[in-house]
């Protein structure tokens, strides 16, 4: 049983039918649909760049100033640390230098326990070094995942350096933004994009079977850690070339 995080990649599902012809409910099936297909095929992932891949080739080969890459990051606590493994893994393993955006989730069922200023003093603490990774260079813009109006203001009105330009908004259960949040997002420039993924990206215990079978290790011990789901567009042919997934087992 290995001490050390587990980081899986789904590589490109796109390039898998059993995903592009299934209707998923959302990204946490579909990251179980496409681990699954491997295991039931008997595919042994290989350690490539610090991750279990399903294939060693998995760089990407378009020009750099054609690509838009969305790069999402749900984390499983307020950890700066699992935002620098999540873009670091990703980057490392694609052979990229930075990502278009950088879009978290905050840890959905801890935040809806704490008080605005605790939850203010946690998310800052994050923003910092995402903040950092905009003046490296490796992150051009940044954004969050379904903050609510008065959350977005707090956020907006505390950062020291870049203010969110994305918020990643879920209508589950609801037809449209509501207007408030709309008309704050108007008023800040801040782009409201709707999706399909889970608040927190938890998968069932089956799910971490299947990864101890494709990867060769007993991963009994280890919990979720980070997730992020990631997107390559080709600007000038506007297509999607890939989009995949980055699962982290920690103890």
């Amino acid at each position: 049983m290995t001490s050390q995080p587990v980081i899986v990649t789904t590589g490109n599902v796109n390039s898998l039918t059993e995903i592009v012809t299934k209707r998923h409910k959302n990204s946490a099936e579909e990251v179980q649909t496409a681990l699954k297909h491997y295991a039931d095929i008997g595919k042994q992932f290989v350690l490539e760049k610090g991750v279990f891949a399903p294939s060693q080739d998995e760089q990407v080969n378009y020009a750099a100033s054609d690509m838009k890459i969305t790069l999402k990051v749900f984390l499983s606590e307020f950890s700066p640390k699992e935002i620098q493994s999540a873009v670091s893994s990703f980057l490392a393993f694609h052979s990229v230098t930075s990502v278009s955006q950088l879009i978290v989730s905050f840890p959905y069922l801890i935040a809806e326990d704490l008080s605005d200023e605790e939850w203010l003093g946690e998310v800052l603490n994050v923003w910092a070094i995402m903040e950092s990774l905009v003046d490296e260079g490796v992150v051009h813009t940044l954004g969050v995942a379904d903050l609510d109006v008065d959350r977005m203001k707090l956020l907006t009105d505390n950062v020291k350096k870049y203010r969110p330009s994305i918020n990643h908004y879920s209508i589950d259960g609801c037809c449209a933004v509501a207007s408030e949040l709309s008309d704050f997002a108007k008023q800040h420039d801040i782009q409201l994009l709707t999706h399909n993924d889970c608040r927190s990206l938890a998968f069932p215990e089956t799910l971490k079977s299947l990864v101890s079978t494709i990867v060769g290790q007993n991963l009994d011990a280890h919990h979720d850690g980070w997730a992020s789901r990631y997107t390559i567009w080709v600007r000038s042919r506007s297509v999607l070339a890939e989009k995949g997934f980055f699962v982290q087992f920690k103890l």
